[in-house]
C-alpha cells in the first residue's frame, strides 16, 4: 500500500523529515545515556573494591565483578546499536532532501527489523492488558512510518532517471531564485490551477524554451496546460519525450499553429557516483579553468547551432551556469570548452579546429561532469543529435547510458 500524504495532511517529505530528525535526536540522547551507563557498573565496582579491603566478603564481590562486566558490555553494544539508528535517521534526511532512493535503504531494513520487535514484543504482552496495548500502539507506529519511508522509496523511483531534465531544472532554478530574485521575473514554472498531485509541470526558459513532464499516463493535466501557452513570440518545446509528440501535435493542428522545425535526439545520462569517479589529467601545459563572458563570442563563433541571437544565450549560459575551459598555458589561448545548460545537460562541448583529436573533447565533457556532481550533487545529462555518431561513440566511453528518445519542436503563431 502507498501512501500519498502523511497524516491525511501533509506531504510525505514533511513525514519522512519528522521521522528522520526525531529518530535521530531520540537515538543520539539514548547513545549518549547507554554510554553513560556504561560506566556506572565500573564505578560501583570500584567502591566494591574499597570494601574488598576491609571485608571478606570475596565471592559476592566477584559476583558483582562479574555482573558489572556483563552490564557494560550491554550498554557499549547498545550504544553502537543506538549510533546506527541515528544513522540510518540521517540517511533518511538526506535522502528526501537528495530525492534518492537509495539513500532510504538503510532506515527502510531498519523499520523491517523495528516492525519484527514489536511483533515480537506483542506475542509476550499478553499477560497485561495495558503492556498489550502499548505493544498493540509501537507496532501500528513502526508500521505506518515503514510505509511512509516505503512511499517516499516509490516515489522517488519512478521511471528514475527518465524525469531527470525536469527534476534538475528545477533544482537549478531554486537555488539560482535565492541567488537572483530577478531571474524569477524570467524564468517561469507553471502547473495547471495549482494541483500538482500528478507532478505535471511546464517551464518555459527565456521565454523560449519549453520543458514539459508528468506522472500522469494519460497526461491529462498536460494538455490543458499546453493549450494554454503563448504562442505569439517563437517558442521550442526542448527535449520533449516521444510519447508527448503526440498531443502536441494535436495542440498545434487544434490551435492553428505553425510547426518551425522538428529535430530528433537522444538523452545519455550519468548518476552522480559514477561522474564523482572520473579521473580528470590534463595533459602539460594546460589547465582546467571556469569560462568567462569574454569567451562567449568564440565559443558562438564555431557553434553548430549559432543564429542572430544565439551569442546572448551563450552569454546567459556562462553566466548563470556552470562551464569549464582547457587553456594553453603558455599562451592562455582557449582550445576546448563545454558548457551546462539550465537542467544540468552539457552543452556546446567543442574542440580549436588546430587541436582536434587529441583527446581534448573528452577531456572537457569528463571535467564539467566531474564538476557537476561536486559542485551540485547532481546526476548529469546531454542531449545528441541521432546521426552525431561521434558524440555518442564519446559519451560512451566516458560512461554515459541513453534513457530516452528525445524531440525539439519549434512552434509560433501561424
Amino acid at each position: 500500500m502507498t501512501l500519498d500524504n502523511f497524516l491525511c495532511c501533509f506531504n510525505l517529505e514533511f513525514g519522512g523529515l519528522v521521522i528522520g530528525w526525531v529518530g535521530l535526536i531520540v537515538n543520539i540522547i539514548l547513545a549518549i545515556i547507554a554510554l553513560v551507563g556504561a560506566f556506572i557498573p565500573a564505578t560501583i565496582c570500584q567502591q566494591f573494591e574499597l570494601i574488598r579491603h576491609h571485608r571478606r566478603t570475596v565471592d559476592i564481590l566477584d559476583f558483582c565483578d562479574d555482573i558489572g562486566t556483563v552490564t557494560t558490555v550491554a550498554f557499549v553494544i547498545l550504544f553502537f546499536l543506538l549510533l546506527i539508528f541515528a544513522y540510518a535517521h540521517s540517511c533518511l534526511i538526506r535522502g528526501i532532501s537528495a530525492r534518492d532512493p537509495d539513500k532510504l535503504k538503510w532506515v527502510w531494513v531498519l523499520y523491517i527489523a523495528i516492525i519484527v520487535l514489536c511483533v515480537l514484543h506483542l506475542l509476550g504482552s499478553f499477560i497485561s492488558f495495558w503492556n498489550f496495548f502499548a505493544a498493540l500502539i509501537e507496532l501500528i507506529v513502526a508500521i505506518y512510518f515503514f510505509m511512509v519511508i516505503d512511499s517516499l522509496i516509490d516515489k522517488y523511483r519512478v521511471d528514475w532517471p527518465k524525469h531527470v531534465a525536469v527534476f534538475n531544472l528545477l533544482d537549478n532554478f531554486i537555488e539560482r531564485f535565492e541567488k537572483h530574485p530577478e531571474q524569477r521575473e524570467i524564468q517561469k514554472i507553471f502547473s495547471i490551477d495549482g494541483d500538482i498531485s500528478d507532478s505535471t509541470i511546464i517551464v518555459i526558459v527565456n521565454n523560449r524554451d519549453i520543458l514539459i513532464d508528468t506522472l500522469d499516463p494519460e497526461f491529462k493535466l498536460l494538455k490543458i496546460g499546453i493549450r494554454l501557452i503563448n504562442f505569439d513570440a517563437f517558442k521550442k518545446f526542448m527535449g520533449a519525450k516521444i510519447i508527448y509528440r503526440e498531443i502536441i501535435m494535436e495542440m498545434i493542428e487544434e490551435r492553428n499553429l505553425k510547426l518551425v522545425s522538428e529535430d530528433k535526439t537522444i538523452m545519455v545520462h550519468m548518476p552522480k557516483d559514477d561522474a564523482l569517479k572520473l579521473e580528470i589529467n590534463p595533459p602539460y601545459d594546460f589547465e582546467i579553468k571556469n569560462l568567462s563572458l569574454d569567451d562567449a563570442e568564440k565559443i558562438n563563433s564555431v557553434w553548430a547551432f549559432a543564429s542572430p541571437g544565439s551569442l546572448n544565450f551563450i552569454r546567459y549560459v556562462i553566466k548563470f551556469n556552470a562551464s569549464i575551459g582547457i587553456y594553453k598555458k603558455s599562451t592562455k589561448t582557449l582550445i576546448a570548452w563545454c558548457l551546462e545548460y539550465d537542467h544540468h545537460c552539457l552543452l556546446a562541448l567543442q574542440v580549436d579546429a588546430n587541436h582536434l583529436r587529441k583527446g581534448f573533447g573528452i577531456l572537457a565533457a569528463k571535467a564539467l561532469t566531474k564538476k557537476l556532481a561536486e559542485e551540485k550533487k547532481v546526476d548529469v545529462v546531454t542531449t545528441i543529435v541521432c546521426e552525431n555518431y561521434k558524440s555518442k561513440n564519446l559519451f560512451d566511453k566516458i560512461g554515459f547510458n541513453q534513457i530516452d528518445n528525445n524531440l525539439w519542436i519549434g512552434v509560433i503563431k501561424n
